[in-house]
């Protein structure tokens, strides 16, 4: 397995006040973090690329909007598109990647972190930490539990 393919993922879930909160968390992580994270931020498409951006300026981690079929790399934060649901799909035995869907919003929500949770149940990843933050409605506590399981 390539060195800088992680095999560890944090999941934070991020609805309204989201962005001011995720000022105060990502800028924290350090650069050489040895795992991905990816946020699920409830945001319209046209609003997730500039979140990125914006975070990507106050933080020393790299922070940039997700691509379809990208593999998730420990030291990187992937924003998930607003408007799409993100699938994290396992390519090979703790290697995923990102894959984006169309399907229908879930709890009212694309994306909904449910959706992003509930893709982890069968990964093979060492570690998995899933974190809700604020103005989520249930969407996250449904996948956790999944997940958990």
């Amino acid at each position: 397995m390539s060195k800088d393919l992680a095999e560890k993922v944090v999941v934070i879930a991020a609805s309204t006040g989201g962005p001011k909160s995720l000022q105060s968390v990502v800028p924290v992580f350090p650069a050489d973090l040895d795992a991905a994270v990816v946020i699920i931020q409830h945001m319209p498409a046209s609003f997730t690329n500039s979140l990125a951006v914006r975070l990507d300026s106050l933080s020393k981690i790299k922070v940039k909007e997700g691509e379809d079929g990208e593999y998730l790399k420990k030291g990187i934060v992937y924003i998930a598109k607003g408007g799409r649901h993100l699938f994290l799909k396992e390519v090979r035995k703790g290697v995923q990647k990102i894959v984006y869907s169309d399907e229908a919003p879930r709890e009212g929500v694309r994306p909904c972190a449910n959706y992003t949770y509930e893709s982890l149940i069968h990964s093979h990843m060492k570690q998995i930490i899933c974190v809700v933050m604020t103005g989520m409605g249930s969407d996250g506590t449904v996948g956790i539990g999944a997940l958990k399981e």
